[in-house]
């Protein structure tokens, strides 16, 4: 067994409600999975992705201007990633 004592201020347990109609893209990505770990594991993977794309394209933004942001985001080949995203989770935190 797992002998690690887990500090509750460093856990979050969360109960996820998703409408297809809402999030179609972020539901049939999920639905390929069946309930249990490999959905929670590929939901927080999808996450995970989602905050490290927006924070490369906040760096981009704030050190180059918005007009290179664009273009940065061109250059990393995968525009539709980053609209998906948004879409899927909502706009980026500031």
């Amino acid at each position: 067994m797992n002998d690690k004592v887990i500090d509750p201020d460093n856990v979050m347990r969360l109960n996820v409600y998703i409408v297809r109609d809402e999030y179609p893209e972020l539901f049939d990505e999920l639905k390929k999975f069946n309930k249990g770990i490999k959905r929670i594991q590929r939901l927080k993977t999808i996450a995970n992705e989602r905050l490290i794309l927006a924070g490369r394209m906040l760096l981009l933004k704030d050190s180059t201007g918005a007009d290179t942001a664009t273009s940065g985001k061109k250059a990393s080949g995968n525009e539709n990633a980053l609209a998906s995203a948004i879409d899927a989770f909502g706009p980026m935190l500031k």
